[in-house]
């Protein structure tokens, strides 16, 4: 018997055509003190939604209707407050909360692209309070121009001081299994396994 033969292009071998992605509709409003941003995803489960925030954006990972992976990160045209900021998930959409930094309307939502501004993408964090990281490396970056024998210990003091207990526990479990050569506030990451020491390039680490 001979074997069916599937149609072909003219031309060309056949493919598989991908089915597009729907477009997500995003809208927003606001008021004195907040923005409400509306992403309109359907029957969203809840442990299945997260937004991480910076300052100047944020990012929500959600999932499209067909169960595939739903990304969509935000650059802000103004400074937000991340600590003070929230999400939560309907039937028919998902709403974030962003408190803005210094108040007052915003004639935007998202930055004007064609400002050339530089983009840094957000930092993964299993804690639910968000770090501005980028403000973190500014501090140490001119704490070590200030004074390049100055202690970058108590900076990192201050992020335990104010970080929920998963964050604690991963600096402490980290800096301990390591040997004081990483650190993390993912406890998600550091808690499934040992911390290998991990030396700086062209150093060695010893045992006293």
């Amino acid at each position: 018997m001979e074997a069916s033969k599937e149609p072909v292009a003219e031309g060309g071998s056949a493919e598989l055509q991908q089915t597009p992605k729907p477009v997500v509709r995003m809208d927003f409003y606001q008021t004195d003190s907040d923005v409400v941003v509306t992403i309109f995803l359907k029957n969203q489960k809840q442990d299945e939604v997260s937004v991480d925030y910076s300052t100047e954006s944020f990012r929500l990972a959600a999932k499209y209707p067909d169960g595939s992976d739903y990304l969509r990160e935000v650059h802000l045209a103004k400074r937000i407050r991340p600590d003070d900021c929230s999400f939560k998930v309907l039937s028919t959409k998902i709403e974030i909360k962003l408190h803005k930094q210094d108040g007052g309307p915003w004639a935007t939502l998202e930055v004007d692209k064609s400002s050339n501004k530089e983009f840094k993408p957000l930092y993964p964090s299993s804690s639910k309070k968000k770090f501005d990281w980028d403000k973190v490396e500014k501090d140490i970056a001119k704490q070590e121009k200030d004074d390049p024998d100055a202690d970058i210990n108590s900076l990192f003091s201050k992020i335990f001081e104010s970080g929920d207990e998963n964050t604690k526990k991963a600096m402490m479990k980290s800096m301990q299994e390591s040997g004081g050569t990483v650190l993390s506030t993912n406890w998600e990451e550091v808690g499934k396994k040992r911390v290998e020491i991990s030396p700086p390039d062209g150093m060695e680490f010893k045992k006293y």
